[in-house]
């Protein structure tokens, strides 16, 4: 079997022409043949995990969005806001879990030693095979559509089926994510384990509290300290903080320095395996947090 360079001309010119294919219902079968075919090909160009992740998502069951909405519409045109809507949040979820996957591949490659000499990462093999998941998905889906009489609402079928793979893929991600993913940060609180790859002190405790969707406090070490914070989605900024004035013991201060200014560098977070962490604008993680109790 040939190998595809995902992102090169070849595979554009595959897509273009199964979806060219999907036009003609005569050509439906072998279109279909031709995506699967695809999709393999890409993952097995990722190699094993790849594959493990692809076969998983198509494999796993999922809620049967188009029941869930007849049972609450009305009428056609209430029953396709709903899937709709669904395939809006369906694809939140997925993007979510995909962020922490990819968090936690990141760091099995800085534990791993990778890049290898051939450049592969987890972290990108797992980018490719999402990709590669999106492609099948999207042209499978299709053939839902076409399989449906004329009239009988074929995008609602296409919609159906398309919230179904990616609640399946969702899964899988969650599962290499730790199965904490799209934690509500608000009313959680955190106590420090790593700053920027350092540690912490043990008898210094540096933490942090999400009051409310807008407001954070916490002990930064020696003092306290508190500000706004914007979250959107997977990504929250910290902005100018106020602290308290006391004085403590030069390496108290040192780490109380260090985590506030890592957390002013934060730009999105992730869960992992019940943690908590923040990332740069690179996407490296800078602060690490474990939940503290209330």
């Amino acid at each position: 079997m040939e190998k595809i360079a995902f992102g090169s001309d070849v595979i554009i010119a595959k897509v273009v022409t199964m979806i060219l294919d999907l036009k003609s219902p005569g050509r439906m079968t072998s279109t279909y043949i031709n995506a699967q075919k695809t999709w393999m090909q890409l993952a097995r160009f990722e190699g094993l995990l790849a594959v493990a992740l692809l076969l998983a998502a198509e494999t796993a069951g999922a809620q049967d969005s188009l029941d869930t909405c007849w049972a609450q519409s009305d009428d056609r045109v209430a029953l396709g806001q709903c899937l709709e809507d669904l395939q809006v949040k369906t694809l939140e979820e997925m993007n979510r879990s995909y962020d922490a996957a990819a968090a936690v591949l990141q760091e099995l490659d800085a534990i791993t030693g990778r890049p290898t000499s051939d450049g592969q990462t987890s972290e990108r093999a797992l980018e490719q095979s999402q990709k590669a998941f999106e492609l099948y998905r999207d042209l499978d889906c299709q053939v839902e559509r076409l399989q449906a009489a004329s009239g009988t609402g074929a995008q609602d079928f296409f919609l159906s089926c398309w919230i179904s793979r990616t609640s399946d893929r969702t899964a899988v991600l969650l599962g290499l994510a730790g199965g904490e993913v799209g934690v509500p940060l608000p009313g959680t609180q955190w106590r420090a384990e790593d700053i920027e790859g350092q540690g912490v002190m043990d008898n210094s405790q540096s933490t942090l509290v999400f009051e409310t969707e807008s407001k954070v406090v916490g002990e930064a070490g020696c003092n306290r300290y508190f500000g706004p914070v914007e979250i959107k989605d997977n990504t929250l900024t910290f902005n100018k903080f106020a602290t308290t004035q006391k004085a403590c013991p030069e390496a108290v201060m040192d780490q109380e320095q260090k985590f506030l200014a890592a957390l002013s560098k934060a730009a999105s977070y992730s869960f992992t395996h019940g943690l908590l962490l923040l990332l740069d604008e690179s996407g490296t993680p800078i602060l690490r947090f474990s939940p503290a109790q209330n």
